[in-house]
């Protein structure tokens, strides 16, 4: 099987838009910064099988967040639900659920 004259340049160029593709996408599911040290993050809602009470935020790009019941409205608190949420990080919190990094939803943009 012999490749026409220009046929690698063609293949080699498909290969280099479509991973360009991918990581734009992916770029655009990750994390945003948004103000004060807060992320903006689209993902989904899970209850865990660890612990009790334990709720995981999915985001799109696969990162953890653990949404403490204290820390989250209970709307929010829904298995399966899909959210655009503003999360603050948390530091010195401490949970015995250990399924992501701890945050605080600070506001709903979308369901």
């Amino acid at each position: 099987m012999r490749m026409q004259r220009g046929g690698w340049a063609t293949v080699a160029l498909g290969l280099v838009l479509g991973c360009a593709t991918r990581q734009a996408e992916g770029d655009a599911s990750a994390a945003q910064p948004a103000e004060g040290g807060m992320l903006r993050v689209t993902g989904t809602v899970r209850k865990t099988e660890v612990g009790v009470n334990c709720w995981r935020f999915e985001g799109s790009d696969g990162t953890g967040y653990e949404l403490m019941p204290n820390l989250t409205p209970e709307e929010v608190l829904r298995d399966g639900q899909r959210f655009t949420l503003i999360l603050q990080p948390r530091e010195g919190v401490m949970s015995t659920c250990m399924v992501g990094k701890i945050v605080e939803v600070i506001r709903i943009v979308s369901r």
